[in-house]
């Protein structure tokens, strides 16, 4: 039995892929073109070349094959996408999928990839769960998610923190963020700027952001001229009168519970123990 490490590649292409072989045939005699799972080239253009082949057994072979694929994991036309005993790697690589949804792993430097033959396997995509509570991933144009069927996972949630800054996501309705055992992951926090310019997320109690060495991120800037303008014509016109969203509704609460109704309404809410304003939680 001969053990041997061979090179395959595309003549065309420069595309290649490293593999072992175990055969009875002398490798010189041996047809064989690699086992690739992911890569499928056009076999009548590929090119095979032996690499080494005094190996006494299929394990030293496998050792050298490891190696030189691992040599060669920065080179973007690499085909290996599986390094032997070490598994699947994804150092510089992403997860796509082509045109037929096919999934597969590709250095993020990929021609394939960068030209758009190749797409994140999540673009366009989104996680959504169903009346039963069971996740999957549809397409953002899936009917069912655009009929409201299907809904993001996240809908109704929010990310919180508890007394020992532990995150988690739980539902708006959720006893413990509604009566402040779980406050919202940003609340008492403010984002700031160094002297050097690095932003980050401090406590507003903050020893530096109090004594002004951390500075809010906008203070000190302001918008251009040109910028005021814009927001001027935009502003003109809207948000005021019937051009407002929210002309013709108003807060009503009611046991804590607060719903914006239209103002023609209001009455008969009225009527039925509502009372105007919104029900603001203390915290």
């Amino acid at each position: 039995m001969y053990h041997y490490v061979y090179r395959i590649e595309n003549i065309e292409t420069g595309e290649f892929y490293i593999g072992s072989r175990s055969s009875k045939k002398h490798p010189s005699l041996d047809n064989y073109l690699g086992s690739m799972k992911v890569w499928k080239p056009d076999k009548t253009k590929l090119k095979k070349t032996i690499l080494k082949d005094d190996f006494l057994d299929r394990e030293s072979a496998i050792i050298f094959e490891s190696k030189e694929i691992m040599s060669n994991i920065e080179n973007n036309l690499n085909r290996n996408y599986h390094v032997p005993s070490s598994g699947f790697h994804t150092t510089g690589t992403v997860t796509v999928r082509d045109k037929s949804n096919n999934i597969s792993q590709v250095l993020i430097n990929d021609s394939r990839y960068l030209s758009g033959e190749l797409v994140g396997s999540t673009k366009g995509m989104i996680p959504v769960k169903n009346k039963y509570g069971e996740t999957l991933q549809v397409s953002i144009n899936d009917p069912r998610f655009l009929s409201g069927e299907l809904v993001g996972i996240s809908k109704n949630m929010i990310p919180v923190r508890d007394k020992d800054n532990n995150i988690l996501h739980v539902s708006i309705d959720d006893p413990r963020y509604l009566n402040g055992e779980l406050l919202f992951i940003l609340k008492g926090l403010i984002n700031v700027r160094d002297k050097d310019g690095f932003l980050s997320c401090v406590s507003i109690d903050d020893p530096r952001y109090l004594s002004g060495e951390l500075k809010v991120i906008w203070f000190g800037k302001k918008h251009t001229l040109e910028s005021r303008n814009k927001m001027s014509i935009s502003s003109k016109g809207k948000g005021m009168g019937k051009n407002n969203s929210q002309y013709g509704t108003c807060w009503i609460t009611l046991n804590g519970e607060n719903r914006k109704i239209k103002k023609d309404d209001l009455k008969n809410y009225l009527e039925n123990g509502w009372v105007k304003g919104r029900f603001l939680k203390k915290n």
